[in-house]
């Protein structure tokens, strides 16, 4: 099955519409947070260690899905934003639903997935800790080899605009 990719416009598109200032830095392909430091690919990026987020999709057990963003430190506390969201059990969604709902294969999961038409109904999710950090945070820019590079004061706004439910909340233990 062919991986529909959010194009880098339609995100330079959202963020020029919300006046938010970005960069998109190309890199070697990465899949976890852990492996973006083992290559390098934080340093390329530019942004501060702490400052590194974790977009996960979650699956509760009626099919419902939810796209969270994390600190990439974070240990998420699944039961306190299944509580917090009014769904069931979480876990981590399938291979399979995570390209055919967000268009990309793991690895490449962004809250940018959103702007993909079949990303409708995915409630968006972020970490409360985020849009405090100080300086740029990034997410993937439609896969795992680009990233879109902003200030974190500015994640509320581009969240709203992707999800207006969009909710902001404590997710790590």
């Amino acid at each position: 099955m062919a991986t529909r990719i959010c194009d880098a416009a339609a995100i330079e598109a959202l963020l020029a519409a919300l006046h938010v200032p970005y960069r998109i830095v190309e890199h070697d392909p990465i899949l976890t947070v852990e492996e973006g430091f083992r290559l390098g690919v934080v340093d390329r990026i530019g942004v501060p260690a702490g400052n590194v987020v974790k977009n996960l999709l979650l699956a509760d057990t009626h099919g419902g899905l939810l796209l969270v963003a994390a600190a990439g430190a974070a240990r998420l506390d699944l039961k306190a934003i299944a509580r917090t969201m009014g769904t069931t059990r979480l876990s981590f969604a399938r291979p399979d639903v995570v390209t055919a709902r967000l268009g990309v294969e793991p690895g490449g999961v962004s809250l940018f997935s959103l702007l993909d038409a079949a990303a409708d109904g995915i409630r968006l999710v972020v970490d409360d800790t985020l849009p405090r950090l100080p300086g740029d945070i990034g997410f993937p820019a439609g896969g795992n080899t680009r990233t879109v590079v902003f200030a974190a004061a500015a994640l509320p706004r581009v969240a709203a605009a992707l999800r207006p439910d969009a909710v902001v909340m404590p997710v790590a233990r």
